[in-house]
């Protein structure tokens, strides 16, 4: 399978409504037009004017497949905030650098697959930078369920549809940030050996253990070995790999 990756640019030109030169739309023009084309100026104008002013850091937005835990397999347009509060030794992740974009260019890059049903919000730490005005504002905008991943260090805006929570507490170098989310849709715990009954406060619908993936094959499949033991020692728990890198997309 290819691997699609989308570079985040700057926002493309518009043509003109009389003519075939093109202009720069800034993004209030843009939140306006888009609310114009799907009728919702009336409910809608106030929150995409406000949007246009704001600003998020974004490492990159791709389409690809979920990986990982109960939406695997599902074609979604990933949102990579960048930073995050912890510094886990075991991130395999390049978040740092970004582009500041508004809402409305975010926007256009995710419609550029409108087939895709959900949207992830990660990172990073997605929960550091998003509010309730960017989660709305992404949601009319494109009409799909919003998901995060988060490690549960910050509170999550309303309207959210799905949860994953993915704690690091007790798991190598995470910090001092300590847990607050108490409920999610999904709990899926990078597995390296620790004590599982720390997760029993947290309500979850479904519980996953993942190996840690590293590069080092011997110690990988070690890892796998031991999570599939925890799994059968422990069979609330469900086994998730990370499929998109067997698949070799992104």
């Amino acid at each position: 399978m290819s691997r699609l990756v989308l570079a985040i640019r700057p926002c493309s030109t518009l043509p003109g409504p009389s003519s075939s030169a093109s202009v720069m739309p800034s993004a209030t023009m843009l939140a306006t037009m888009w609310l114009q084309r799907t009728g919702a100026v009336n409910c809608c104008s106030r929150l995409a004017l406000i949007s246009a002013g704001s600003v998020w850091k974004i490492n990159e937005i791709f389409h690809s497949l979920q990986g990982e835990g109960y939406n695997t397999g599902t074609a979604s347009v990933f949102i990579r905030l960048s930073g995050c509060n912890l510094h886990c030794a075991f991130c395999d992740t390049r978040h740092e650098e970004g582009t500041m974009m508004s809402l409305p260019e975010i926007v256009e890059l995710v419609m550029q697959y409108p087939g895709a049903p959900l949207i992830v919000l990660t990172g990073g730490e997605p929960s550091l930078w998003i509010n309730d005005e960017f989660v709305m504002g992404l949601k009319q905008m494109t009409g799909k369920r919003i998901a995060i991943e988060t490690n549960g260090t910050h509170p999550l805006p309303d309207g959210i549809d799905w949860v994953t929570l993915s704690p690091k507490s007790g798991i190598g170098d995470s910090g001092d940030f300590p847990v607050v989310l108490t409920s999610c849709d999904e709990l899926k715990v990078v597995y390296l050996g620790q004590d599982l009954a720390q997760y029993e406060g947290i309500t979850a619908t479904h519980r996953y253990l993942q190996p840690c993936w590293v590069d080092d094959v011997d110690q990988c499949r070690r890892n796998m070995q031991a999570t599939v033991k925890a799994v059968l020692d422990n069979p609330q728990w469900r086994l998730s790999l990370q499929t998109h890198r067997i698949l070799g997309i992104q």
